[in-house]
Order: structure tokens, then sequence, then C-alpha cells
């Protein structure tokens, strides 16, 4: 028996110093059965870039599960304060309790209203995928390109929605448009991003903080929990519907979720929110010696508690759109 043995390369060796014996001088080339064997050992696969894996199909059914029974809960919730309220302004005189129930149940109709628009609105969008941050650089030619269609598409709804020659964005999807076939698709899709995404992100930021403004001092002036409610989830639906219509993006199942339960929690809280701050208010009012301070704090914070609560809320949950609708994160 041969004392000679193979000598297999270490890690970072090359396969042309892998010897058979001890000793360089009696040096026996692997065959190249071998050295197939010990190339296929080393090679490495290009890495793939994680991506968050879906939320499993029963996790997203319980979800709106729980969220259905607990838009159920609040509509009969508010369904009693309507129903009390309506029943305070009968007593009323008809030329003041009349005009104010009409107005009541006009604001009730244009919430509804908006909401329908958005649902209306969200079949003409386009779609567009959404990438995980840094996948862009790891994508195929033809995914890129793939995705340089889409944001086309939402180039021409943009267009139908400014209808306005003098906006400042037409230019810019003019330049994008010529560039679409010279440029290439990852190099097109970041000045996308930084010309047109980015602006309308800001855009959108703004409309949100002067609904949201507007919301909050309605509600500070509010005389009534179900009047809340209304300015609640009237702020929350307007706010939506102007980010979706600045973005021209069809949002996904998932940020539709979000949206409903965002404004679910921003209703509830306008409903909620004058009770708490009226039991801190009255403790801490309980320790004020001045009667006429603690008179005037009992009478303002839970208003000014519930307007900023709400302007807070709606500002919030059209961040969080504006967030989830833009496709490069």
């Amino acid at each position: 028996m041969s004392g000679t043995r193979r000598h297999w390369p270490m890690p970072g060796e090359a396969l042309t110093s892998a010897t058979s014996g001890g000793s360089a001088a009696g040096a026996v080339p692997l065959t190249d059965a071998e050295v197939k064997n010990a190339s296929a050992a080393t090679e490495r696969e290009t890495p793939v870039p994680l991506r968050k894996s879906p939320s499993p199909p029963v996790l997203r059914r319980a979800v709106g599960g729980l969220l259905g029974f607990g838009f159920c809960l609040l509509i009969f919730y508010l369904s009693l304060e309507l129903i009390q309220t309506i029943n305070l302004l009968l007593e009323w005189p008809i030329y003041l309790g009349w005009p104010i129930l009409a107005a009541l149940l006009g604001a009730i109709g244009y919430g509804i209203y908006r909401l329908a628009r958005i649902l209306i609105s969200i079949r003409e969008m386009p779609v567009v995928r959404r990438l995980e941050p840094g996948e862009l650089d790891s994508l195929p030619a033809k995914e890129k390109k793939e995705i340089r269609l889409q944001l086309m598409e939402q180039m021409t709804y943009l267009r139908k929605q400014r209808a306005d020659p003098e906006d400042p964005l037409h230019p810019v999807l003019d330049q994008l448009a010529s560039q679409a076939t010279s440029h290439p698709a990852g190099d097109w899709i970041r000045d996308y991003d930084r010309l047109v995404l980015s602006p309308l992100g800001r855009e959108g930021r703004d409309k949100v903080r002067k609904i949201a403004l507007t919301a909050g001092a309605s509600a500070a002036l509010s005389p009534w929990r179900i009047l809340d409610a209304i300015i609640a989830f009237n702020a929350a639906t307007q706010a939506a519907h102007e980010v979706l219509k600045i973005h021209g993006i069809r949002p996904s199942q998932a940020v539709a979720l979000a949206f409903a339960f965002d404004t679910f929690l921003n209703t509830f809280l306008a409903t909620v929110v004058e009770d708490v701050s009226s039991d801190l208010v009255d403790s801490l009012t309980a320790q004020v010696s001045a009667e006429t301070g603690a008179t005037a704090a009992k009478a303002l914070a839970p208003k000014i508690a519930e307007g900023l609560t709400t302007a807070v809320f709606v500002r919030r949950l059209g961040n969080r759109m504006i967030r989830r609708l833009h496709p490069f994160p």
C-alpha cells in the first residue's frame, strides 16, 4: 500500500497547488474529476437580499375580523350618540334645532361621500411595485424595466389629474418621458424618485398638515361627542383622499387595512378623549386654590386636549399613508 495521500486545497489555496503525497518533489496532480469536485465545493452563489415575508393569510383575516368587529361596535355607539343628539335638537326651537340637525346629517353624508370617492378613485390608479430598502440595485434589468413601465403609467395618471398647464410638475414629467428609452432603467427610476416622488411626498404632507389643523380647531369648538367623531372621520377620509390623489398610486391591501385601523383609532379617540381629559382636569384643579383659575381650566382644558388629539392623529394618519405609498423607501 502506497504511503502517499491526497493533499486537498485549503480555503483560499489555488487548485493548482493541490498535490498528492507529502512532498512537492513527488507531487501527483489531481485528476480532472477531483479538480471539478473541489471547484464545486468552493463555489458560492450570489447572495440574494432578504425580503420581508408577507403575513400569513390567517393572521390577516384575524386582524381584518377584529377591525370589522371594532368598527361595528363604534358605529353602534355612535348611533346611540346620534339618537341622543337628535332628541336633544328636536327639543330646541324649530328655527334653531332643525338647521343644526340638517348640518349634522349633511356632515355625516359628506363623510360617506368622501369614503365612496376613495373607493372609486382607487380603481383608476396604477399599481406600482413597492421595493425594500436597497432592493433596487439587486434587481435584474428586466424587472427594473417593468417598474419603469409602472411609473410611466403613474405619469399618465398625474398628467390627467393635474390639468393646469402651469403646474411645475409638467416640465419634469416631459423631461423624464423623453429620457425613458435612452437612460438605463435603474438610473431613470432614481431620477424619478428624486424629481417626482419626493416632491409629491412634500406636497402631501403640506396638505395633511392643513387638514389636521382645521380638524383640530373644529373639534375644539364642537359641543357634542357625535360631532367630534364626525369631524375626526371626515378629516381622516379627506386626508387619505388628498394623499391618494396627489400620488396616483393604488394602495395595497396592507395599506388599505392600515388606513382602516388608523381611521377607527382616530374616530374612537375623538369620542373618549374629552372624558379622559375631564377626569384629569378634575384631579388637577382640585389642588388649585384660585377658584377662577380652576373653573377656567376645567372648562377649556378638555376641549383643547380634544382638538390637539384630533389634529395629531389626523396628521399621523396622513403621514403614515404617504410613507406606505412611496414605492422606494
